[in-house]
């Protein structure tokens, strides 16, 4: 049962960054901005509210291919 609730909040959070990560990339393409999603996760990471290890994981994704979709 602990196993199960450790796995469902990993999921919560990954559908999280991803719902936020999609919002900022449509206010990008809409705004004209050419944000850094590798930065943001590293900057989300150590200086915000949403600090999180995991973050770690999303910012070396966006390093590998900038264009990930969410």
């Amino acid at each position: 049962m602990v196993d199960a609730l450790r796995q469902a909040l990993l999921a919560s959070k990954i559908i999280s960054y991803a719902q936020g990560f999609m919002l900022m990339r449509e206010a990008s393409n809409e705004n004209g901005w050419d944000l850094n999603y590798g930065n943001v996760a590293l900057m989300w990471r150590g200086g915000c509210i949403i600090r999180s290890a995991f973050l770690g994981n999303i910012r070396d994704a966006y390093e590998a291919d900038p264009a990930l979709a969410s």
